[in-house]
C-alpha cells in the first residue's frame, strides 16, 4: 500500500489555527484527526440518507457507467481501452471510505485495466479506501491532499483518467472556481464522474425543505460538525451548531444553499498544535456550505465551463443525480 502525503498534520493544524483566528471553520477540517471516525458514523447513519441514496444510485447504474468509460474515448475510435494497450486511471478526490469507488472498480475490471488513485484530506480515510480494494488485482496509490491541490496530482496520473467527485462533493464548493479548475485538469479524452443530492425540479415543496433540514440537524451530523472544536478541548455544551437552508441567486436561477455556523455559548479554549486559542462567549464561527441544485442547474453549470453530458442517471424521486461528463472543446 503506497500513500503519498502532500499535507502533514502539523500543516493542517496551522491552517486550522489561521482559519479559526478569522472566525472560519472550512468543512475540509471536519475530516481531520478524529473527524474521520465522526464522518464514518454519519455516513452510516440511517438518519442521514443522503450518502446511502447516492451510493444506491451508483450501484443501480454502474454497469452502464463502466461500459461508457471502458470505450476508447478518442473521436472516431470506439475500441475498448484494452484493445489498444491503455489503462484507465480512476482518480477519486474526497474518496472517504471508498465504498462508491469499490463499486465502480468492480464493474470496470472485467472490461478494462485500471489504476486507482484515492485522494482525501484524511490519511485514515485514504488507508480505509485502499484497504477496501486491497484484494483487487490493480495498482493503487493513496494521496493525502485537498481538492484544491488537484493540479499537483498531475505527476501521479496517466491518460485517460476518470476524475471522480462522489459523495456530493461537487455541491460543497463554489461552482465557478471548482469547474474552472476541473476544466483545466481534464484532457479531451478524460472524463468527469460526479453525483449530487438535489432539489427536484419544479417549485420546492415545504416537506422537502423540512426533511433536508432535519437530516442535516440530526445529532450525528451535529457531532460531526462540532468535532474539530470538541476534539481540541471545547465542551459540546459550550457551543451550538446552527443550520438553515435558504434560497440564493445563481447563474441558472435561485438555488438552495445551506448556511452553517457554530455559536460559542461560554468562554472556551481550543488546543491546536501546542497553541491555545481562546473562544469568547457570543463569538460566531462560520462554516462551509452545500448547494442543493436542480438537475437542469447542474447541467447548465457544466455547459458554462465547456463540459458536456455523456451519461445522466437519476433516482426515482428526483433527489439524486449521477453525471458522466467530458470536455466539449
Amino acid at each position: 500500500m503506497t500513500i503519498v502525503s502532500l499535507l502533514s498534520e502539523k500543516s493542517l493544524e496551522r491552517q486550522l489555527h489561521e482559519q479559526l483566528c478569522q472566525g472560519q471553520l472550512p468543512d475540509c477540517f471536519l475530516y481531520v484527526g478524529q473527524g474521520a471516525g465522526n464522518w464514518l458514523a454519519l455516513d452510516r447513519s440511517p438518519r442521514f440518507g443522503i450518502a446511502s441514496g447516492l451510493t444506491e444510485l451508483l450501484r443501480r447504474n454502474v454497469g452502464e457507467v463502466a461500459r461508457l468509460l471502458a470505450r476508447w474515448p478518442q473521436a472516431g475510435d470506439s475500441r475498448a481501452c484494452d484493445e489498444i494497450g491503455h489503462k484507465l486511471d480512476v482518480l477519486s478526490v474526497g474518496v472517504g471510505e471508498g465504498i462508491k469507488e469499490r463499486i465502480l472498480l468492480d464493474a470496470l475490471l472485467p472490461l478494462v485495466r485500471v489504476r486507482y488513485l484515492a485522494v482525501d484530506i484524511s490519511r485514515p480515510l485514504v488507508e480505509k479506501a485502499l484497504a477496501v480494494v486491497a484484494h483487487l488485482d490493480i495498482d493503487s496509490v493513496g494521496v493525502v491532499s485537498m481538492l484544491e491541490e488537484l493540479p499537483r496530482l498531475r505527476c501521479y496520473r496517466q491518460r485517460p483518467t476518470v476524475l471522480c467527485l462522489l459523495g456530493n462533493n461537487f455541491c460543497n464548493y463554489e461552482p465557478t472556481s471548482l469547474l474552472d479548475m476541473l476544466r483545466r485538469e481534464l484532457a479531451p479524452h478524460d472524463r468527469l464522474l460526479l453525483d449530487c443530492h438535489l432539489c427536484p425540479e419544479g417549485p420546492p415543496a415545504d416537506g422537502w425543505r423540512r426533511r433536508v433540514e432535519a437530516s442535516y440537524r440530526n445529532q450525528t451530523n451535529v457531532a460531526f460538525n462540532l468535532g474539530p472544536l470538541v476534539q481540541r478541548g471545547v465542551r459540546p455544551e459550550d457551543c451550538q451548531f446552527q443550520l438553515d437552508l435558504e434560497l440564493v441567486p445563481g447563474p441558472h436561477g435561485d438555488v438552495f444553499r445551506t448556511f452553517k455556523q457554530i455559536d460559542i455559548l461560554r468562554d472556551s479554549v481550543v488546543r491546536l498544535g501546542g497553541q491555545l486559542l481562546p473562544l469568547r462567549h457570543g463569538q460566531r464561527i462560520q462554516m462551509g456550505f452545500t448547494y442543493k441544485y436542480r438537475p437542469s442547474q447542474v447541467v447548465g453549470l457544466l455547459a458554462d465551463h465547456g463540459l458536456g453530458i455523456l451519461g445522466q442517471w437519476s433516482s426515482e424521486d428526483g433527489e439524486n443525480l449521477l453525471l458522466l461528463a467530458g470536455r466539449t472543446k
